[in-house]
């Protein structure tokens, strides 16, 4: 009994916490500026969760209706009077300019649905927060882990266990 305690201990010290998904933004919004007006989709990928400003270039994770210069992610609220978190969508060639879209403070960090709360009327957008994965999804090396302590309680219990003969 001792020697099955300490294998599952040892199995519990090896198995890491999971990882989490990569993280999927959509974003969908339109301007009525009368100076600048429009409207403007992307899709990015991001490996986790935005927590620091992140710039991002049209590339294999970052697709931009109509075609993007840049896509920004905000989260330090630059220029905002609010706290808010701001997405920005920078048209090719900067015709149009750039396009500012403020959201409520866990906007980037919280699964679900997000609406503008500045700029009512005139700059106005959702961005929907998404794990594509489900959320936590076990790391390779957990999975490894967690067969390794089979292999390892299987071989300190080897002989140990005798199943009786069936009764007739």
């Amino acid at each position: 009994m001792k020697n099955l305690l300490h294998s599952l201990l040892l199995g519990a010290a090896l198995v890491v916490n999971p990882a989490m998904s990569a993280v999927l933004y959509e974003f969908a919004g339109t301007s009525t500026n009368p100076f600048e007006s429009g409207s403007f989709s992307f899709t990015f990928l991001a490996a986790d969760f935005i927590t620091a400003d992140t710039v991002v270039l049209p590339g294999p994770n970052l697709t931009c209706v109509p075609a993007c210069q840049k896509i920004a992610l905000l989260p330090s609220h630059p220029g905002t009077v609010e706290d808010s978190r701001t997405v920005e969508f920078t048209e090719v060639g900067g015709l149009k300019g750039t396009f500012s879209f403020h959201f409520e403070p866990d906007a980037f960090v919280t699964l679900g649905v997000h609406e503008t709360f500045l700029l009512k009327g005139l700059n106005d957008g959702t961005l929907t927060v998404s794990q594509p994965g489900g959320g936590d999804v076990p790391e390779p090396a957990s999975a490894a882990m967690l067969a390794l302590f089979a292999i390892v309680v299987m071989w300190r219990m080897r002989g140990k266990l005798r199943l009786a003969p069936a009764k007739r």
